[in-house]
């Protein structure tokens, strides 16, 4: 095996191209390129026609980085998170989602207590809406978290209302999201008396 200073640089790399498709600068002139809680320093205004941004300082082996970018196109910000695992002495590229104009919201209710007894438990499900309109064709499972989606983006007032295993309400949450164009946001629910 190779010796520590025989590798290369460990780095990870962000191209436009992985943003914006194989004729990046057909779908935008620019790119902004945020690291999400690593520290690394964040890239504004990248060209369509840039070299990929490469980030070597601080990356570890072993260590998974994540990435949101937004670009316009046209006149809407649409959005992606980009992923890459840093591997000793390689520039790994980062794999990107597509890009999109919305975006989705995270709820994890089996962690929501109520007089210390969860509030969704096993074999319960629940309905998710908006002003009146349930966002869920059919109710969702309690156990893990879920995903709703695609929505604009925004500040959400989330209703959620607890069905118990015979269908009937059994209590319910209040939930806060701001949704962001091409990422899945947590949303923050609080049970209702």
């Amino acid at each position: 095996p190779l010796e520590a200073d025989e590798l290369g640089v460990t780095a990870v790399s962000v191209p436009p191209a992985a943003i914006l498709g194989d004729q990046p600068c057909a779908t935008a002139a620019t790119v902004d390129i945020l690291p999400l809680g690593s520290g690394l320093l964040p890239a504004s205004a990248v060209s369509c026609e840039a070299e990929a941004v490469v980030y070597d300082e601080g990356i570890v082996a072993g260590h998974g980085y994540s990435f949101y970018a937004t670009t316009d196109v046209g006149d809407v910000t649409h959005g992606t998170t980009c992923f890459a695992t840093a591997r000793a002495g390689v520039t790994v590229p980062v794999l990107c989602d597509p890009l999109r104009s919305t975006g989705d919201v995270r709820l994890a209710l089996d962690e929501l207590l109520i007089d210390d007894e969860p509030l969704c438990p096993q074999g319960y499900r629940f309905d998710v809406a908006v002003n009146d309109v349930i966002l869920n064709a059919t109710p969702l499972a309690c156990e893990g978290q879920t995903q709703i989606g695609p929505l604009d983006p925004g500040d959400y007032a989330l209703d959620v209302t607890i069905l118990d295993t015979g269908g009937q309400v059994a209590g319910g949450a209040s939930c806060l999201a701001r949704v962001v164009a091409g990422q899945a946001v947590d949303a923050a629910c609080s049970p209702l008396p």
